[in-house]
Order: C-alpha cells, then structure tokens, then sequence
C-alpha cells in the first residue's frame, strides 16, 4: 500500500476509520480494498506489514529486511521512494486466489 495514513478516527459501534492521501497519479486499476481484521506492524521508518493477528510475528520475521532493501534500491535509483510509505498486505491463508491446488 503506498498512500500515507493522514488520520485514524473513531466511527460507531466500536469501530474506527482510517484515512489516506496519495500524492502521486495512479490508475484506478491499481487500487485495492483490504478489509479483515488487520494489525500493521513498522519494519522500518518507511516500511510496515499488514497481516491477521495470527500471522503477523511470522511475517514480520520474514520481512525483517524490507527497509534494507528499500534503501538499497533508493540508493541504486538514485532517488527516493515517490509514496513515502511502502507496506506489504500479507493475505490471509484462506484467501482464494493464488494457491498452489
């Protein structure tokens, strides 16, 4: 997910609403709603997963070196990342598309 999280605000019956801010054009092809119950976990002052509760640690072990690559590739380029914030959604076991059956 690359827009920037510009506000977490309280809804009803418990539940909260988070906004984003997407500086940079995209296609509207290229969005994508993600809806479960999520937690978001900081790999790095720009990178973050996205996951289930139950899959979070594992995913963050298995993304720990995501901002050493952000870096390195910015580093390559030349120049930075144009959203400012990279996160990975990890998508549940469950999720339908994508398996190997």
């Amino acid at each position: 997910m690359s827009a920037n999280t510009t506000g977490v605000y309280q809804a009803f019956y418990g539940y909260y609403k988070t906004c984003f801010y997407n500086s940079v054009p995209a296609p509207n092809y290229l969005m994508a709603a993600v809806v479960g119950d999520l937690q978001e976990q900081s790999l790095g002052a720009t990178t973050s997963i996205v996951a289930e509760p139950s899959v979070l640690s594992s995913a963050a072990t298995e993304f720990n070196n995501l901002q050493a690559i952000l870096n390195t590739v910015e580093q390559f380029v030349q120049t930075p990342f144009i959203w400012g914030s990279y996160r990975l959604v990890i998508m549940p076991p469950s999720f339908p598309m994508g398996s190997a059956s």
